[in-house]
């Protein structure tokens, strides 16, 4: 891709900065190579062989675009999920789990019945967090206790951050619990960090409320 980005008789300016983009979002795929990170690089690519010549380069690309979303189609039309429609103000018509199509309204009614402050929400376990859960505050309609909702929050210095933002406001924990929180990966990220201070503050600080499917409310003691 590159070579032939190079070799084109007219390059555009913006090709130079695509090239870097892409290397960029190269080495992001390869730290966590899943379809999530991916998306980055699938639109770069998509960018530079509608700019950079041969035209075989652009077919080859469209050409492997086409086959995967075919692919994922038929996938999802043979193993799809039950989906159905999420009633919940901004929802707009997603649809969502069955599970939690019923959990997330009843969820939402109980944070905001306890609560108009701001909350945080948890990971299942603090020493290995793949995945977590930030639009939670915007289906609850309750803003991030925590300056930024996508952190590292396995590390021990991340957790230490968060303890004592926890210990300064209090607020109320919504525990997300489903298994894709602390999914194993094949790298860094998928490997426990060793440091459980969340959850050692969590479980002497808080108490359980009510349980929600995979969402567990917390309050303080």
């Amino acid at each position: 891709m590159i070579v032939a980005a190079i070799r084109a008789r007219r390059a555009a300016p913006s090709l130079a900065g695509l090239l870097i983009l892409a290397l960029g979002a190269t080495a992001y795929f390869l730290s966590r190579a899943d379809e999530e990170h991916a998306q980055t690089l699938l639109v770069l690519v998509t960018a530079i062989a509608a700019i950079a010549e041969p035209r075989l380069l652009l077919g080859a690309v469209l050409a492997l675009i086409l086959v995967t979303g075919a692919g994922n189609r038929a996938s999802a039309f043979l193993h799809g999920p039950d989906l159905a429609p999420l009633h919940l103000p901004g929802a707009g018509g997603v649809r969502v789990t069955s599970s939690d199509a019923q959990n997330l309204p009843q969820l939402a009614a109980r944070v905001q019945r306890l609560t108009d402050r701001a909350i945080y929400v948890a990971p299942r376990r603090s020493d290995l967090v793949t995945f977590s859960d930030p639009l939670l505050h915007f289906l609850v309609d309750r803003p991030n206790v925590l300056h930024r909702d996508v952190l590292l929050q396995a590390k021990p210095e991340e957790q230490a951050k968060i303890v004592a933002a926890l210990q300064r406001t209090r607020p109320l924990v919504i525990r997300w619990t489903d298994p894709a929180s602390s999914k194993s990966e094949p790298n860094r990220r998928g490997r426990p960090s060793g440091s459980r201070a969340l959850d050692d503050y969590l479980q002497r600080a808080y108490r359980v409320d009510s349980r929600f499917g995979a969402y567990v409310v917390l309050v303080p003691r």
